[in-house]
């Protein structure tokens, strides 16, 4: 099906070139999205990734071409990830990796498989080859028909199928028993256990790799430590930087992920104020920024390629 759409010529302006008011409007919602997450502020999230949702989709009429939405879909299927909708975040992850394929059959982006939609997919849910390859399918089948601007239109049949395959079923129901995010919202004035049995994660709440710090918190309880975390703590005050700091003032141990920089410098910088025991653990190489800083404090970080590293990692810490 690629090779007919080559020998057809058919190619598309780049869908990452987004119109000037968009791109405004996309960074925007982005800059807002982490401060939405740590306040718990779900539902706005949501609502703020919904709404450029369908100006894209409106865009792409009046453009004439597809616009790339996988960033979009991906941040959705973050915040249904982070308040235990499972479904609704496999959905979106699958969403995007399908945008991905299109971007990439149009020859404007990598392999979908390596982007962190896939990655997602593979490593949470355990999606197979054959999924991916299914999917990828039904995109090419669009794409040559130059009908695929909606994925959540072209993909309903394959909803109502793949959703309720027995494997992928059962992987969701027993991710939903043991949710990454406690629903409760704790306060700051009540935070739950001892100094000595807490531990404060940290790192960067938005994009693909918001799935290592609930990895990591995952580990700090089997452990039988206390994760204190920003997102599961609802007061309006002090402000987000502040009330970060706060909790981690409150907790003797710290783990932080610095595989991409956040405003989460400071904090790492105050843990030797605090005199926190830290772990710093890093899934690619740092952005040059942050290996900067971590090379000022002689702090050695840790490499991990996968969550069964990333716990080993975290087991050790606390052994040593």
């Amino acid at each position: 099906m690629k090779a007919i759409i080559k020998k057809k010529q058919v190619k598309s302006p780049n869908p990452f070139d987004f119109p000037i008011d968009l791109s405004e409007k996309y960074r925007e919602t982005e800059q807002r999205f982490s401060s939405l997450l740590e306040k718990g502020e779900f539902d706005e999230a949501t609502h703020s990734w919904e709404n450029l949702y369908k100006l894209f989709l409106n865009r792409q009429k009046t453009l004439g071409y597809r616009l790339h939405k996988g960033g979009i879909v991906h941040n959705l299927g973050i915040v249904a990830l982070l308040t235990n909708n499972l479904e609704l975040a496999f959905k979106n992850f699958m969403m995007g990796f399908a945008e991905d394929v299109a971007s990439q059959i149009q020859e404007f982006g990598g392999l979908a498989e390596d982007q962190p939609g896939a990655q997602t997919l593979k490593s949470f849910f355990g999606v197979d080859e054959d999924l991916f390859n299914l999917s990828r399918k039904i995109v090419i089948a669009k794409l040559s028909e130059d009908k695929f601007y909606d994925p959540r239109q072209v993909f309903k049949r394959f909803w109502k199928t793949q959703i309720k395959k027995k494997t992928l079923k059962e992987r969701i129901e027993s991710l939903k028993k043991t949710p990454f995010v406690v629903q409760k919202k704790y306060s700051i004035n009540q935070m739950p256990g001892e100094w000595r049995k807490r531990v404060f994660i940290g790192g960067n709440y938005s994009g693909d790799r918001v799935k290592n710090l609930f990895e990591i918190k995952k580990s700090i309880e089997k452990n039988n430590f206390i994760p204190i975390i920003a997102l599961e703590f609802n007061d309006d005050e002090p402000c987000v930087h502040d009330h970060s700091l706060l909790l981690l003032h409150n907790c003797k141990y710290a783990i932080f992920d610095v595989s991409k920089d956040s405003g989460y410098l400071m904090e790492v910088e105050r843990t030797f104020d605090y005199r926190t025991k830290i772990l710093l653990v890093y899934e690619e190489i740092p952005e040059s920024r942050m290996t900067e800083m971590i090379s000022s404090l002689d702090i050695k970080p840790r490499q991990f390629s996968n969550s069964e590293e990333l716990a080993q990692l975290v087991d050790k810490f606390f052994k040593s």
